[in-house]
C-alpha cells in the first residue's frame, strides 16, 4: 500500500492560498458576477416550476369539479329512484325523523283545542314541514354530488400533477437543488427550531388527535365516514412511520451534511 508524501507546507493552507490569489486574479469579478447570474436563473426557474406544478392541476381540478356537479346530482337521483342508496337513505330517514320530531314537540308546546288560528297555523307548520323535507333530500343530493366531483378532480389533478413531475425531470431537479440549497443554507438554531416544529406536528405527543380531525374533515368533503377500523388503525400507525423516517432522515443524511445542526437539534429538544 503507497503512502501518500507530505509536504512542509500543509496542503490546507495551499489552498487557502490558491484561493486568495486566484480572488485577487483579474476574472474573479465575472466570475462572482456569473454565479450571482447562474443562482437568480435557479431561482426564477424553480419558481415558475413550482408554481406550474401547484397552480395547472388545481386549476384543472377546480374546471371539473364545477362542471361535474349537476351530472353527478342527476346521476345520484337516477340511482335512488332505481335502486337506492343506503347511505344516503339513512341520512334522509335520520333528518326527516329529526324534522318531524322537532315539529311533533312543537305542536305539544303549543296545542291549543279551542283557538282556530291555532289549527291554521298547525296546517301552515305541516305544509312547511314537506316543503323542508324536499329542501333536505335536495340538499343531500347536491351533498353526494360535490362528494363525488371532488373525488374526481382530486384524482385527475394528482394524476396531473404526477405526469408533470415526471415529464419535466431537468427542471425537477432544477428545483429540488434550489430547494436544498434554501434548506441548508439555513442557521442551525433555525434548522434545529423546524426539526422539533414538524416532529411535535406530524409525530408528537398529541399528532394522533390531529390527525383525526385532519382526516374527519378531509374524508367528510369526500363523503366518506373516519369512524372506520381502518382510519383508526392508520392513526395509531403512520405518526410511528413518520417518526421512524424523521429519525432515519436525520441519522442518515443531515447528521453528515450538518452535524452541528443535528447536535444543536438534541440539546434543544432535551
Amino acid at each position: 500500500m503507497a503512502i501518500e508524501q507530505t509536504g512542509l507546507i500543509p496542503r490546507s493552507l495551499t489552498r487557502t492560498l490558491e484561493r486568495f490569489f486566484g480572488e485577487l486574479s483579474p476574472t474573479s469579478e465575472e466570475q462572482v458576477i456569473q454565479e450571482f447570474r447562474v443562482s437568480r436563473s435557479q431561482a426564477i426557474t424553480s419558481l415558475y416550476y413550482f408554481l406550474r406544478l401547484l397552480l395547472v392541476p388545481f386549476i384543472l381540478g377546480f374546471i371539473v369539479f364545477k362542471t361535474t356537479v349537476v351530472p353527478f346530482r342527476e346521476l345520484t337521483m337516477v340511482q335512488m329512484s332505481q335502486s337506492g342508496n343506503s347511505t344516503l337513505e339513512h341520512l334522509l330517514i335520520e333528518e326527516t325523523t329529526l324534522l318531524e320530531e322537532t315539529y311533533y314537540f312543537d305542536n305539544v308546546r303549543n296545542f291549543s283545542l279551542t283557538d282556530q288560528t291555532d289549527k291554521l297555523s298547525q296546517i301552515n307548520k305541516s305544509e312547511t314541514v314537506k316543503q323542508a323535507e324536499k329542501i333536505l333530500v335536495d340538499h343531500l343530493y347536491t351533498e353526494k354530488a360535490k362528494s363525488q366531483a371532488l373525488l374526481l378532480a382530486t384524482l385527475i389533478s394528482f394524476s396531473l400533477f404526477v405526469l408533470l413531475a415526471r415529464r419535466d425531470q431537468a427542471r425537477l431537479s432544477i428545483l429540488r437543488s434550489f430547494l436544498d440549497e434554501s434548506l441548508y443554507g439555513l442557521s442551525d438554531a433555525t434548522k434545529a427550531f423546524l426539526l422539533i416544529l414538524l416532529t411535535d406536528i406530524f409525530v408528537g405527543f398529541h399528532s394522533p388527535k390531529g390527525w383525526e380531525v385532519f382526516l374527519d374533515k378531509a374524508l367528510e368533503q369526500f363523503g366518506l365516514s373516519s369512524h372506520t377500523p381502518s382510519v383508526m388503525l392508520f392513526i395509531a400507525v403512520f405518526p410511528v412511520v413518520l417518526d421512524t423516517i424523521f429519525k432515519y432522515w436525520i441519522f442518515r443524511y443531515l447528521n453528515r451534511l450538518s452535524p452541528s445542526a443535528v447536535a444543536t437539534y438534541r440539546n434543544m429538544n432535551e
